[in-house]
């Protein structure tokens, strides 16, 4: 929401990829690893949205036309990522920086 209504339309979102993936991450916080076997992720052309799909019990619950991934953090705006290849593991590392 803004005070200031806007002048030109929001830019369009493109959609880079999405994937089902094996989420490995360390946050800084603990130093711990936490791994999500059932992860997927959206890159977007401005944002990465990193999701597990749900267990079936789960999905079920919500119907057939209802959700069937959790948001598992809060999205995160491309600015904010350095994107790499892992070398020689045909991975990717996604580095969250501070601005």
């Amino acid at each position: 929401f803004s005070a200031y209504p806007r002048t030109s339309p929001p830019p369009a979102r493109e959609l880079r990829l999405s994937a089902d993936v094996t989420l490995q991450l360390v946050p800084r916080s603990t130093g711990l690893e936490v791994v999500q076997e059932r992860g997927h992720v959206f890159i977007l052309k401005d944002l990465l949205l990193m999701c597990e799909w749900m267990a079936p019990a789960d999905a079920a619950a919500y119907g057939p036309n209802g959700a069937d991934l959790w948001l598992l953090y809060p999205p995160l705006a491309g600015k904010h990522l350095k994107v790499a290849p892992v070398e020689g593991s045909g991975r990717l590392g996604v580095t969250c920086r501070r601005n």
